[in-house]
């Protein structure tokens, strides 16, 4: 990536102010307060951006920049760039009411606005963020750290970098939060929640079945109930129909018996028999015959034939007597007969009225049993289930909440369990992530980190003219020297740390920048530097394949970039 132009619009002390690069080794030259470290921060926040509020707190450099006239003309301005053989362009306002950000290529005719421009030019720049910018390809003025703090950032810059080209990585910090995490997933674990997912089921089980044999019971209960109420329904109907039929024939029954006691007391009383009365009055015909030839003879005075009437009215008295004989024999037999029928009738009728008559009370005393008594041992036992089924429906209902709750107790539990497995297999991936990261921090120190120190080496090599060629960093310990000693840095001038520092971030962004090298930005950083050191930096820097921008407030710089 190469650096082409700038135009300060509006930033800082500087409007509409346009500065051209070349590739390779540029060097920007001003006295104090002339902008160099403007000019400086105006890259870093064309490739970056710049929020106006960081976590809350107001950026630093948004009030910093922020234009010395006026905002009404705006907040920004343009950079080109060139990145793998296209030609770009960075517009950018960084005005809080107006922010914007546009990247357009001019080789391809193509633009980007908003997100899509800051997602494309970050590709362009490799993942570049703020914190690799700082730690590498930019040193800002003041910025190279003294030697206490030196060590510190030394030692974390080899254990967190790595090919991903993130140096916001710690491995203090990432071990620490794994292990955090690894706490809070212990702290989260439950323990014995198996013992108490099986002491559940197993409650919840007996539970089921107590509810299962309610059902049950409850099932039969109703099954009973209607059985019993269909067979009170039908009862009540057989003994009503009963009833009627009984009514019906008791009914037939009575008018039965009062026929025939009506026909037995319509019979005439044998007492009051009439007998001998035809005798009787032929008798009295006789008689009569008798007294008429009496009186004949006395009021005619026919003495003389006395014996003759005598005779002629005994005779026809005694006919008279015989008939009436006769008749009363006739009479007697035909009286005799009728009697006798008569009594045949009266014996039949009599016997028919005691027999209606103890049919009569024998059919009463069999009267059928009414529907309340017939139903009532049914009706006492619906009674009873009416109360046992209202206790089972109290109990069933106690014991469908106790299968509630023990089974939203089980799924909360079987939750837990499951949670406890994946916290296990959390836990065991933090554990494996831990071994890995003490792999890895070793494989980085091994290979990376040695890498790097080679690197570095090679350039301190140059820069002290061979004075000194190696550098170790070990456990917050750094060490240069030959193959014959080793001196630790803090034994070191401040220029020569310097130095150190400055070679292994050259060294760092040569390892982590190699598609496309981005530019060093160095402000005032080789104040400390003898004019040998100075001019073997700069010789180094011109041919390290990296577009260089050197910011300085002397012509040293300048001069030995001139010669």
């Amino acid at each position: 990536m190469t650096i082409l132009e700038l135009e300060l619009a509006h930033f800082g002390k500087f409007h509409h102010k346009k500065i051209k690069f070349s590739r390779g080794l540029n060097v920007i030259y001003g006295k104090n307060e002339a902008g160099k470290s403007t000019i400086h921060a105006f890259i870093r926040c064309m490739l970056l951006g710049m929020n106006p509020e960081i976590d809350g707190t107001r950026n630093r450099y948004y009030e910093k920049y922020y234009p010395w006239d006026t905002s009404e003309a705006g907040y920004g301005g343009m950079m080109r760039m060139a990145v793998s053989g296209h030609i770009y362009r960075v517009e950018r306002s960084f005005l809080k009411t107006a922010s914007f950000m546009k990247l357009v290529d001019e080789t391809a005719d193509e633009d980007w606005e908003g997100q899509e421009a800051e997602n494309s030019l970050r590709d362009l720049l490799e993942g570049l963020n703020e914190t690799a910018f700082d730690n590498t390809v930019s040193i800002a003025q003041l910025k190279s750290t003294t030697e206490p703090g030196l060590l510190t950032e030394l030692e974390k810059f080899v254990s967190n970098t790595s090919q991903t080209k993130n140096v916001r990585v710690d491995m203090s910090r990432a071990r620490e939060r794994l292990e955090q995490q690894a706490d809070d997933l212990r702290r989260e674990f439950a323990e014995g929640a198996e013992a108490d997912l099986a002491e559940t089921e197993a409650n919840l089980k007996r539970v089921s079945e107590e509810k299962n044999r309610l059902q049950d019971r409850e099932y039969r209960m109703r099954r009973e109930q209607d059985s019993l109420e269909e067979q009170v329904a039908f009862t009540t109907r057989s003994s009503e129909e009963a009833l009627l039929a009984y009514d019906r024939e008791r009914d037939a029954m009575r008018r039965q018996y009062e026929a025939a006691r009506n026909n037995w007391e319509n019979l005439p009383d044998p007492e009051s028999r009439k007998k001998g009365h035809f005798t009787l009055f032929f008798l009295l015909l006789a008689l009569m015959c008798f007294a008429g030839a009496w009186y004949l003879y006395y009021r005619t005075g026919l003495q003389e034939q006395l014996y003759l009437y005598t005779a002629a009215g005994l005779a026809t008295g005694g006919i008279f007597c015989l008939a009436g004989m006769g008749f009363a024999i006739a009479a007697a037999r035909r009286t005799k007969k009728r009697y006798q029928a008569e009594d045949a009738l009266r014996e039949k009728l009599r016997f028919q009225l005691k027999e209606s008559a103890d049919r009569f009370e024998q059919f009463k005393s069999q009267t059928p049993v009414s529907p309340e008594d017939a139903t009532r041992e049914m009706k006492s036992r619906l009674t009873e289930l009416e109360e046992e089924l209202t206790q089972c429906g109290k109990d069933l209902e106690k014991s469908r909440k106790a299968y509630e709750e023990l089974s939203r107790s089980v799924n909360e539990i079987r939750g837990q369990v499951l949670k406890n497995e994946g916290i296990a297999r959390e836990l065991d991936s933090v554990e494996l992530a831990m071994q890995t990261l003490s792999t890895v921090a070793m494989r980085v120190q091994e290979t990376f980190g040695s890498r790097l120190c080679k690197e570095a080496a090679q350039i301190l090599e140059k820069l002290t003219e061979g004075r000194y060629d190696r550098i170790q960093i070990r456990k917050q310990e750094i060490s240069i020297g030959t193959e014959e000693r080793m001196h630790e840095l803090k034994a070191m001038s401040c220029g020569t740390v310097e130095q150190v520092y400055f070679s292994i971030r050259v060294a760092a962004a040569a390892l982590l920048w190699q598609k496309s090298p981005l530019p060093f930005l160095f402000d005032d950083v080789f104040s400390r530097y003898d004019d040998e050191r100075l001019a073997a930096a700069m010789d180094l820097l011109k041919d390290c394949g990296h577009q260089v921008i050197v910011f300085s407030s002397n012509t040293r710089e300048d001069e030995m970039v001139d010669a």
